[in-house]
């Protein structure tokens, strides 16, 4: 009887929450792991917890604002495991709830930084790479139900970053070839550490806030429920994995709003010239037939 495939993973912001609910949902389908975080005593209680698991697992603490130390996680991930055929690009952060107009310019930088900006380019490195090895492999980026619209107020930088997420995956995925999927995971609230995240705050954007240690989300479903759920939808290969019903009421309520303003648009004799979608495509034909079919 041939044996099933051993999923080879790496999880960024895998040693909490929903990062490591993923981790031991992997554990459980025999998966081997290189799980990253900016927390090292957490990386370390990880691999102890999904090796008891009997998952084969790496440890890699890991700053994923610090470009040089992306690089060297890949490098890490590929010699431990020889491949990987799944990547969850999971780590984020969210400091306490405000205005936008009182958030200062540091803890807007941090966030921004390291939800989406570290998040575009682990993207660029685990993909180059995941194309390269051309065997099927799946690229999953964590957004939020922020990503489809405006859930609640006083979260502007975040809200922004989780939006700047989906935006980015649509286009990538259309660029991205046939073995590399490329799926958008769009939690509602889910219990987790999220709130605890100002606790490693790195010294540039202003240093820890100890206060914040250890705070966590302690409602909506727990993290290994949902991350049951994720791989679940992740190994069904979704490119939209969203957790909460009442997120279609956050996707309905800005289409109609945009769809309202469409309809007051400026008149076009010809409007179907100005749409950008077609020659722009054609251009990604013609760059990926010079380049001999790839284009990455």
């Amino acid at each position: 009887m041939p044996t099933k495939p051993v999923h080879r993973a790496v999880i960024t912001g895998g040693a909490k929450g929903i990062g490591l609910g993923i981790a031991k949902a992997l554990a459980d389908r025999g998966a081997a792991l290189v799980i990253a975080d900016i927390d090292a005593e957490a990386v370390a209680c990880a691999v102890a917890e999904l090796e008891s698991l009997g998952a084969r697992t790496h440890g890699v603490p890991c700053d994923v604002t610090d470009d040089d130390q992306l690089v060297v996680l890949a490098d890490r991930a590929w010699d431990e495991l020889g491949q990987v055929d799944l990547f969850f690009d999971n780590a984020g952060v969210m400091p306490a709830l405000k205005p936008f107009l009182e958030w200062s310019l540091a803890d807007a930088d941090w966030v921004i930084d390291v939800n989406l900006r570290a998040a575009m380019h682990a993207l660029q490195i685990f993909g180059r790479r995941m194309v390269a090895q051309t065997s099927p492999s799946r690229i999953v980026v964590t957004g939020s139900e922020h990503s489809t619209g405006t859930p609640h107020i006083m979260g502007g930088p975040y809200t922004a970053s989780k939006q700047g997420i989906l935006g980015l995956c649509d286009v990538v995925r259309r660029e991205l070839p046939d073995h590399v999927g490329l799926s958008v995971l769009m939690p509602g609230v889910v219990q987790t550490s999220l709130a605890g995240s100002p606790a490693h705050r790195q010294k540039r954007y202003g240093g820890p806030l100890e206060e914040s240690r250890g705070a966590m989300i302690n409602f909506g479903p727990d993290a290994d429920s949902f991350g049951a759920y994720a791989v679940e939808r992740v190994m069904a290969g979704d490119d939209f994995i969203v957790s909460h019903p009442h997120i279609a009421k956050l996707i309905a309520e800005r289409a109609e709003l945009l769809e309202a303003a469409v309809s007051r648009a400026m008149p076009f004799d010809n409007p179907d010239q100005y749409d950008m979608r077609r020659p722009v495509e054609r251009m990604f034909e013609q760059r990926k037939t010079a380049n001999g079919g790839d284009d990455t």
